[in-house]
């Protein structure tokens, strides 16, 4: 029985440690397309990509990621508010889904699971333009 517990107790720990680390990613993943949508716009794309390339040591994959989620995220919202958003456990899908950037919203927003939850009295309606309604 004690082993159960040990083995319990060593799950939980390393899920802990695991999320945490998701969060902080997440964090990361965000802050870095922010800088790279910075750059775009003042840049042309291929000069961006060029110099974090050659300047930045960022790899062809993590830089297409950065450029992507940039795009994507282009006018649609803003970083700080997926940041504030991306580790509810509920699905904004249906209220992101904007049809010229695809499904990269939903997909940021699902990469961290632990979160808070909503409170009771805190709902959006159904477009994400919209002010929070309270109850």
């Amino acid at each position: 029985m004690v082993d159960i517990d040990i083995k319990a107790q060593a799950l939980s720990a390393a899920r802990n440690r695991i999320l945490q680390l998701q969060e902080q990613m997440t964090d990361k993943v965000l802050q870095m397309a922010a800088e790279v949508g910075k750059l775009m716009e003042i840049v042309p794309i291929s000069d961006a990509k060029a110099f974090l390339k050659a300047r930045c040591n960022l790899p062809t994959t993590e830089l297409s990621t950065y450029v992507g989620f940039a795009k994507a995220l282009k006018g649609s919202m803003g970083l700080a508010l997926m940041s504030a958003l991306k580790g509810w456990e509920t699905d904004w899908e249906p209220m992101f889904r904007n049809p010229h950037a695809g499904s990269a919203h939903s997909a940021v927003l699902r990469i961290s699971l632990s979160s808070p939850s909503l409170s009771s009295d805190f709902e959006f309606s159904g477009d994400w333009r919209s002010e929070p309604v309270t109850a």
